[in-house]
């Protein structure tokens, strides 16, 4: 291969970015001993556990949440810095591969597409 002729290379990219996908699910399902156990894997189990965020009867007595106006009890839970999860809004939704289906942060496809079907959609307007 030479700069000669680029468009004789054929392009790779998606299949980098499939096996660069596949690579970073198997690091973290070593990491997180799950290499030769697929049973025991339940719903968040690849989930870190945050030691610093309060969660009742783990780390907060649960009679420090009665009181309302204490603010340092408040749970947030951002699924990115923009405070919008664009990320969530695939351009291409046929051909994908849940690879870490309910294990992480995002619950199974099948319960959420049941939840889908027995809800009422009314699309909002963007101001």
């Amino acid at each position: 291969m030479s700069n000669v002729f680029p468009h004789l290379v054929p392009d790779r990219y998606r299949e980098l970015l499939r096996v660069s996908r596949q690579w970073r699910l198997l690091k973290l399902l070593k990491w997180a001993s799950f290499g030769h156990q697929q049973d025991s894997q339940k719903p968040g189990s690849l989930v870190l556990f945050c030691p610093t965020c309060p969660q009742p009867s783990i780390n907060v007595y649960p009679d420090a949440t009665d009181d309302l106006s204490n603010w340092k009890y408040n749970w947030m839970l951002i699924m990115d810095g923009n405070f919008k999860a664009e990320h969530l809004y695939d351009r291409q939704t046929d051909g994908q591969v849940c690879l870490m289906d309910g294990l992480g942060f995002m619950v199974h496809q099948s319960p959420y597409h049941e939840y889908l079907a027995a809800t009422n959609h009314s699309l909002e307007r963007s101001p």
